[in-house]
């Protein structure tokens, strides 16, 4: 009998913990879903739950993680085992300080948009305007339109040569004389310019998770393929070039003299340009904002952005390190690292076709970002003057990615979409190489996104001071919104902010006195804001002049 009723209790809590297992991973998934179509779900969480840290950190990973993967074993052959992975580190600790200043901004710019305009808009592009009017909105607009070609440059050149290594399968297309360049032109007509063409995109976003899953499935085989090598002593040969790594040892350093300059500077715009999240974070920050406060809002993003930064250099890191110990001095040659391995292997077949299917299927996504840039930008320019009582307010830009592309007529959309992807097309047939797409597109724009513009708005926000209210009672320990802001509002309190050079403008903080305090800027943080906006002028300007010296044949 008690052995029965300890069964029943057991199978119980079993039962509840399986519930309650379900129950959470089902509302992540909830999250994750509502976080990859920023704006689209806006009513089915107003007032909800908080969107969990884990669906944060995932939806970051997957939106900065992408192909810029398969040239980090060619970086790496190019510079040195020591140099490539001091880039990742650094580059990777430079992208969370960069998140962090945005976050910590955009609290700021928030508070006080939402006293000027009764409004909580918040994107890259309001956050500039704030900060330094039109050329900072503009700044971002070129910035974001610039990475998108280059996004989408990068997805094509790999594209043709997966498509390519798939159809050399059959004898068919060898009998044919079928070229990778032949290959992305039927891909084009067939599939990515009808998609393009399309004015909503919302059932597209699933893609870039399916994009994950095969970039992750590729570390996973890279790893095993390098591992079986080792034990087995194969002689591969990549498929892409037909040549076969060297016995001359690996390279630990990178070579000294003046020719190796532009190397490094290359190597430091593709590696800048694999870690670019900052334009992810706002839509992701609207939505989590609905539902908590603004400065536990930001604080969560923070922390989100840490453990995506983390898991994206532990992917690339095995990337890079696998795809360079079996590859060695060949990992730099081929159009990436994926299209050295076997197709004839089932599993390689696979990923190969998986990830054709999501590069096809991403590219419309990036072109509709760059098409709302686009019209944004003509439409801004295009329009009339505003008086100068409308110029002294802040404006909102209203660049909210709804899903749909409807502010210009038909014919104006198909006129700006094939203007796009023309030129991208014709770059993707000329340059073979994903690296040269990633270090001369990424010296041009990458700097501007990751560390100019974030330090700028920082240290912009933070010259004229913050203001941290009293909390509305003495005995409350948190903060509530409507009570909160009441309060500040009829007896706003300016305090001396410990550690931090300044005292200032009106702020209303509705959080926690510890969330409050946490999201205020200190002397450190200003110092690491200068030495990033530093950094990203000089790597700007280095990295563009590097860059085209290490194109130049």
């Amino acid at each position: 009998m008690s052995d029965r009723k300890s069964g029943g209790r057991s199978s119980m809590r079993s039962s509840m913990r399986s519930s309650i297992l379900g129950d959470r991973l089902g509302g992540l998934a909830d999250d994750i879903s509502v976080l990859m179509e920023p704006g689209l779900h806006t009513e089915d969480i107003d007032g909800g739950h908080p969107i969990r840290t884990g669906a944060i950190a995932f939806n970051l990973l997957q939106s900065t993680m992408g192909v810029g993967i398969l040239s980090l074993a060619g970086t790496v052959s190019q510079n040195g085992i020591v140099l490539s992975l001091l880039l990742l580190i650094v580059l990777s600790a430079a992208a969370v300080l960069s998140v962090t200043l945005l976050m910590k901004s955009a609290a700021l710019y928030i508070k006080q948009t939402k006293h000027q305009n009764n409004s909580t808009d918040i994107s890259f592009e309001n956050l500039a305007h704030h900060c330094f009017g039109s050329p900072g909105s503009t700044a971002v607009q070129i910035s974001l339109i610039g990475m998108c070609l280059v996004a989408m440059a990068s997805f094509l050149v790999p594209l043709k040569s997966f498509l390519y290594l798939i159809l050399s399968q059959f004898e068919w297309f060898r009998n044919e004389g079928g070229r990778p360049n032949s290959c992305l032109l039927i891909a084009m007509l067939a599939v990515i310019v009808p998609l393009s063409m399309m004015k909503r995109v919302d059932k597209l976003w699933i893609t870039s998770m399916m994009g994950v899953l095969f970039i992750f499935t590729f570390v996973v085989v890279s790893t095993l393929y390098t591992i079986y090598d080792k034990l087995k002593d194969t002689h591969v040969v990549c498929k892409d070039t037909g040549g076969s790594p060297g016995d001359d040892g690996y390279q630990i350093f990178p070579e000294t003299g003046l020719s190796s300059i532009p190397v490094v500077l290359s190597a430091l715009a593709i590696v800048t340009s694999t870690f670019i999240c900052q334009l992810s974070v706002f839509p992701m920050l609207k939505e989590v904002v609905l539902n908590e406060p603004v400065a536990a809002s930001s604080l969560k993003m923070i922390r989100a952005t840490k453990i995506a930064i983390s898991g994206v250099f532990f992917l690339y890191l095995v990337a890079a390190s696998s795809g360079y110990i079996l590859w060695k001095e060949v990992s730099e040659k081929p159009t990436s690292i994926l299209a050295c391995y076997d197709p004839s292997n089932p599993i390689i077949a696979i990923v190969y076709i998986g990830m054709s299917f999501s590069l096809m299927f991403s590219f419309p996504l990036v072109l509709f970002s760059a098409r709302q840039s686009i019209v944004s930008l003509i439409q801004k320019r295009t329009a009339k003057t505003l008086d100068k009582e409308d110029d002294e307010e802040d404006p909102i830009i209203e660049e909210e990615q709804t899903g749909s592309d409807d502010s210009i007529s038909t014919n104006k959309h198909i006129l700006v979409t094939m203007l796009i992807i023309a030129p991208v097309t014709a770059v993707a047939m000329i340059v073979s190489s994903l690296s040269s797409v990633l270090g001369v597109g990424g010296s041009f724009f990458a700097p501007m996104l990751s560390f100019i513009l974030p330090a700028g708005c920082f240290l912009k926000l933070t010259s004229e001071g913050i203001e941290q209210p009293q909390p509305p009672t003495v005995d409350s320990p948190t903060c509530s919104p409507t009570t909160a802001e009441a309060a500040s509002l009829i007896s706003p309190t300016f305090v001396s902010v410990p550690g931090s050079p300044f005292n200032g403008t009106q702020i209303s903080f509705c959080d926690t006195d510890e969330e409050s305090t946490l999201i205020l800027p200190t002397r450190g943080e200003r110092a690491a804001a200068w030495v990033l906006l530093v950094f990203g002028l000089f790597s700007h300007v280095a990295c563009i002049v590097g860059s085209l010296l290490h194109s130049i044949p």
